[in-house]
């Protein structure tokens, strides 16, 4: 995310997660199987990522999300 404010001028107001993520085998590496990943965890990870930027994290394709997104947005601007 520093990289991308580093090399434009826009603000960057909110990440988006990607809901799904691979599998991972048994020996730690990853399987080429894709899931969708629990509330749970994205609510893990959403609270690192906005401890470490300082800004909301949605995730993709969740209705209440992307209607915040989307105000959140509007509201910006």
């Amino acid at each position: 995310m520093y990289a991308l404010m580093g090399l434009t001028d826009a603000t960057i107001v909110a990440l988006v997660m990607y809901p799904l993520t691979y599998s991972k085998d048994w020996d730690g590496g990853y399987k080429n199987t894709k899931y969708k990943i629990s509330y749970d965890e994205y609510r893990e990870r959403a609270d690192i990522l906005h401890e470490e930027f300082q800004i909301p994290v949605f995730l993709l394709g969740d209705e209440q999300h992307m209607d915040a997104l989307s105000q959140m947005i509007i509201d910006f601007f």
